[in-house]
């Protein structure tokens, strides 16, 4: 796939027709830009004349601002100067609560070949299928899903009445099919609950199949078969979700007014494109920070967590997590010591320290809560992992930047990260520059909701409910992890006392959560309590993190707890 660097421009009404002259203005006019050129030549004839139909030509908010032929919007090199098209998507489900599913035919010009939810096409820019309200518009696609259910899998309109196609959400998304063609659309996403009669058209379908979630997620893990980028959006982010409330709490699900802006998996996320603005709508509305800004805090991103062009040496499920690779240890070797005092870590040693997190938690259920979601149950080992480290990344880069991370011993043995009193990484800068904000989409909708709805609102609120006006004032210990290789040496007593020899002097407490019941007694050793117990509900399995606090300790104090550690040792 090819990329871009330089921004998409905003296609409005007032430039449509400049930019793009094959573009009729009047929406509902019978012009048409004729298919008939050397763009298609060697296709299929029906194919071709399927071309010429008049798709809904939009602006970024979904606001029908003309009509072109499908082969104009859909040629790659009018979808990389912004060209939009309105489209939607029907997912049918027999009474089984199977989903069918279809394989597009050979002969089809886009995305051959591949299989895809139940039906997937466009409303016409023709009188009772185009709409500027939403509720117009959302009538105007169920009119065409019916049409083309008949048209693509000879699905009688009287099995799939306009009353039972329930709108759920909208889908912004690019993606592309070959070097010329390809896909920019905002997707309507339509629920139908029926048991049909099938008669597929071969010219369009290749062939179906009713499949369940279980069979769906099995042939996902099969590399033999290509999906729809669309299909794949989908599937990785809420239809899962969708699914298990078919038949109860759908409801809530349902009308969504807000456009969800999503990249195709494996499109570039690293330049300031159309892509990436369009998924940081969101984020300037809730801040108030504009387009300059965020490039500005942008530039000084470093380029691998901008764009992961090449992924780290990703371990085998079965067996322990290898090691830093070769390339990262040069990388870093300027600035990692091989000896045993803690040192404070520059930001350009994220890589190295992430990697050390990444194999201490590897099989952690609180770190992993937001990747191992039944929305991702077909995702490979290697792409948990990828995403694994990835976290780990930029929660390593925000630490480095706005707050304190150490290290002790080679290769980053033991790497803890802090959050000094005062001090926060929830300002925009740091969540921009860090690259957390791309958890708002590389998260799938289960892991977002678990990440953002749950898991930092349940930590923000424990903490200041058990540090009250301290909340601000106190050492707060967020991730230390040694790599299974340097266990037993002693680094991570050393690196939470190289902090707690700094808050005893300042006359200041320490907080931390625990994952692991097992380093409970090591934490109590250094002065740590327990003050209650939290729980993240959402999983297959609860998940449970000790809350601990340490209260500063005077210099005589200190004498009398390390006499008592003597004892214990002898």
């Amino acid at each position: 796939m090819s990329t871009t660097t330089t921004q998409t421009q905003i296609i409005t009404a007032d430039n449509v027709v400049r930019l793009f002259p094959e573009v009729d203005s009047s929406l509902a006019s019978s012009h048409r830009t004729s298919a008939r050129d050397g763009d298609l030549e060697g296709y299929d004839e029906e194919q071709i004349r399927l071309m010429e139909e008049v798709c809904i030509v939009l602006d970024n908010d979904d606001m029908p601002i003309g009509s072109a032929s499908k082969k104009v919007c859909h040629l790659m090199k009018n979808i990389n100067e912004g060209l939009l098209h309105r489209a939607f998507s029907v997912f049918l489900f027999d009474s089984k609560n199977r989903l069918l599913l279809q394989q597009r035919a050979s002969e089809k010009i886009t995305f051959p070949g591949m299989w895809t939810n139940t039906c997937c096409s466009h409303p016409l820019g023709v009188p009772g299928e185009t709409g500027a309200e939403l509720e117009a518009a959302v009538q105007g696609v169920r009119r065409a899903a019916q049409r083309k259910l008949e048209q693509e899998l000879g699905i009688k309109a009287k099995q799939v009445p306009l009353d039972k196609f329930n709108f759920l959400t909208r889908i912004h998304y690019k993606a592309p099919s070959d070097g010329k063609w390809g896909e920019h659309e905002i997707d309507y996403i339509l629920f139908i609950k029926a048991d049909v009669d099938l008669d597929a058209n071969a010219n369009e379908v290749q062939d179906v199949r009713y499949v369940s979630e279980e069979e769906l997620k099995a042939m996902f893990r099969d590399d033999s078969l290509k999906y729809t980028p669309w299909f794949k959006l989908i599937c990785e982010t809420m239809l899962f979700e969708w699914w298990e409330h078919l038949d109860s709490g759908l409801e809530k699900y349902m009308g969504e007014r807000q456009i969800r802006r999503i990249i195709s998996h494996g499109a570039d996320t690293g330049a300031l494109t159309a892509k990436t603005n369009n998924i940081l709508h969101f984020l300037f509305k809730k801040t108030g920070i504009t387009l300059p800004e965020f490039r500005k805090a942008f530039t000084a991103v470093p380029r691998s967590i901008q764009h992961r062009s090449a992924r780290m040496e990703k371990p085998s499920p079965t067996v322990t997590v290898k090691a830093v690779p070769t390339s990262m240890s040069t990388h870093v070797s300027q600035y990692n010591t091989t000896d045993d005092q803690v040192r404070v870590l520059r930001t350009d040693e994220y890589k190295g320290a992430a990697q050390c997190l990444a194999e201490a938690f590897a099989h952690d259920g609180v770190v992993k809560y937001c990747i191992d979601t039944p929305d991702r149950d077909h995702w490979t080992a290697s792409q948990r992992w990828d995403l694994h480290v990835t976290m780990l990344e930029y929660i390593t880069y925000a630490h480095c930047m706005a707050g304190l991370a150490t290290a002790v011993g080679p290769d980053y043995g033991c790497v803890a990260l802090w959050m000094p009193p005062g001090k926060d990484v929830d300002d925009w800068c740091t969540y921009l520059r860090s690259g957390m904000w791309r958890l708002n989409y590389q998260l799938s909708a289960e892991g977002r909701t678990r990440f953002f709805n749950e898991f930092l609102p349940i930590l923000h609120s424990t903490k200041h409910e058990v540090m009250g006006d301290r909340d601000n004032d106190s050492w707060y210990l967020v991730y230390i992890g040694t790599k299974p290789n340097a266990r037993g040496k002693g680094y991570a007593t050393k690196s939470i006392r190289y902090i707690t020899d700094k808050a005893d002097a300042e006359a200041r407490a320490c907080y931390l959560e625990s994952s692991n019941p097992i380093n409970l007694v090591i934490y109590e050793r250094l002065g740590f309590g327990t003050k209650k117990k939290i729980h993240l509900l959402r999983g297959r399995m609860p998940q449970e993190l000790d809350i601990m606090v340490r209260e500063p300790v005077s210099a005589a104090g200190k004498i009398g707890a390390k006499l008592k550690e003597t004892r214990m040792d002898v």
